[in-house]
């Protein structure tokens, strides 16, 4: 049950333009259009974006525009800010000292200079 000075609140937060537009954005639509080469990186333990969910959604689309040049990796042990963490739940966010994995940043450096 919502407590009745919590109405106002939800009201003016699902009455957001940039969250009604994050709700219906469809990325598909948008994938479609992109004729360079695409790398998608996701964080095995992302717990706000879902690997398998999510590349099976950009292959997809990608697959159904004729996109053939693209690269999806999953990155062992990193959250969803592409930190080493342990369990990638978000209460584990400000304990983690790392800005940005290596392993993350290698495999973005390592396909930006196969595009040469």
């Amino acid at each position: 049950k919502i407590a009745n000075d919590m109405l106002p609140s939800m009201v003016e937060r699902i009455s957001d333009p940039w969250l009604r537009w994050f709700v219906l954005f469809d990325p598909a639509t948008s994938l479609a259009k992109v004729k360079c080469p695409i790398l998608a990186l996701n964080g095995e333990k992302d717990t706000q974006v879902k690997v398998q969910q999510n590349f099976e959604a950009i292959e997809s689309a990608l697959s159904k525009a004729g996109h053939k040049n693209h690269k999806l990796v999953n990155l062992k042990n990193l959250n969803h800010l592409f930190q080493t963490c342990k369990t990638g739940d978000l209460s584990e966010y400000g304990q983690i000292e790392e800005t940005f994995a290596k392993e993350a940043l290698d495999e973005l450096t390592t396909w930006l200079k196969a595009l040469k």
